[in-house]
């Protein structure tokens, strides 16, 4: 019988391995129960489940809509197992009602619940949503043995929020094949931009920072609805950009091993695997100060979110192949030290072990 559950969504490949270190870390004795959701994201994602290794279990769930500004929903589960049976549970996913409810049901069986939170803010989505998360978060977060955060980001957001204890794990992922010893020469940079083309994700930043450089050449990889506007941005501001369409996963890490510098400018991003696998790869990141990976770089790697200036600035300063190769030196240490996938199960499972 499991002496642990862990509660969260459906999750994405790089979370199965993580979780599959874990059970391992466990001996087995933990259990993992997926909250079921309708989106297509989800849909994909659970043909990752065919790698893990865990017992696990999809709750089937029922769906509340909410039509009010932007679309939300609320989700709860038709059936859940007896909390009485577990010596501790994890709680995770959106930390939404449906968390609360599974709070409440710990505290009522006299049964410790740590939160794994990634959240960074209270704003974006559906307004009526919205508006209850503060009290609904205090709830989650007070009541919590510990919160388990996955950024110094997500470690304020939770403090504010009434967590009397936390810890941060850096949310990670497989990083073997990525690994690769780049060497970095010349003056003239290839610069990757890799994710969705939404608006939070700041791209327009990275081409009006580019623009008048004729030694970078900008790529963008990735789709997204604000793909067409970037073109027209790059062509009026002259800039040279090519627009790759998303590559399949198990391609990205011969891929980007290519390029000099990666650039992530969002204005909201939780924490940023591809800065890990950058880094990994011999490529240096530079990263917005909203991006939670923020916090295994140094300042010299990180700009003001929409300064497109002071992020000129610091490309044109990396144009010596020397400082680069410095940089991604001590910089590929730190990661491998600080964010692996074994720190992760392990931080976790002294968690869930402690008395």
């Amino acid at each position: 019988m499991s002496r642990f559950a862990f509660f969260t969504n459906i999750p994405t490949p790089h979370k199965v391995y993580l979780f599959n270190l874990l059970h391992e870390r466990l001996n087995g004795e933990i259990t993992f129960y997926f909250l079921s959701k309708t989106t297509k994201k989800r849909k994909v994602w659970e043909d990752s489940l065919k790698d893990a290794n865990f017992p696990y279990e999809i709750l089937e769930s029922r769906v509340f809509r909410v039509n009010f500004g932007d679309e939300g929903y609320w989700f709860f589960p038709k059936r859940l197992p007896d909390i009485k049976r577990f010596k501790k549970v994890v709680i995770s996913g959106g930390l939404t009602p449906l968390e609360l409810f599974l709070a409440f049901r710990c505290v009522a069986n006299g049964v410790p619940y740590i939160v794994w939170s990634e959240a960074i803010n209270l704003f974006g989505g559906n307004i009526v949503l919205r508006a209850l998360r503060i009290p609904i978060r205090f709830l989650i977060f007070s009541l919590a043995e510990c919160v388990v955060c996955g950024s110094s980001m997500a470690e304020k957001h939770a403090r504010t929020l009434g967590a009397k204890r936390t810890i941060i794990n850096y949310t990670t992922t497989n990083l073997n094949a990525f690994l690769y010893d780049k060497k970095h020469s010349g003056r003239c940079l290839n610069i990757i931009y890799l994710g969705r083309l939404i608006k939070r994700k700041g791209v327009d930043t990275l081409i009006k920072a580019v623009s008048g450089l004729n030694w970078v050449k900008l790529y963008i990889v990735g789709d997204g609805e604000e793909r067409e506007n970037l073109k027209a941005l790059a062509k009026r501001l002259n800039v040279g950009a090519e627009f790759i369409n998303w590559k399949d996963y198990n391609d990205i890490p011969r891929f980007i091993r290519k390029f000099d510098i990666l650039v992530l400018p969002s204005k909201n991003e939780v924490f940023g695997y591809v800065v890990l696998e950058s880094l990994a790869s011999g490529v240096l990141p530079i990263v917005s100060e909203c991006v939670g990976s923020k916090d295994l770089l140094n300042d010299f790697l990180v700009f003001k979110f929409g300064d497109y200036n002071g992020l000129k600035d610091k490309i044109t300063s990396l144009r010596s192949s020397k400082l680069r190769n410095k940089l991604v030196n001590e910089l590929k240490d730190k990661v491998l030290r600080c964010a692996s996938p074994e720190v992760w199960a392990d931080k976790f499972f002294k968690i869930l072990t402690k008395s």
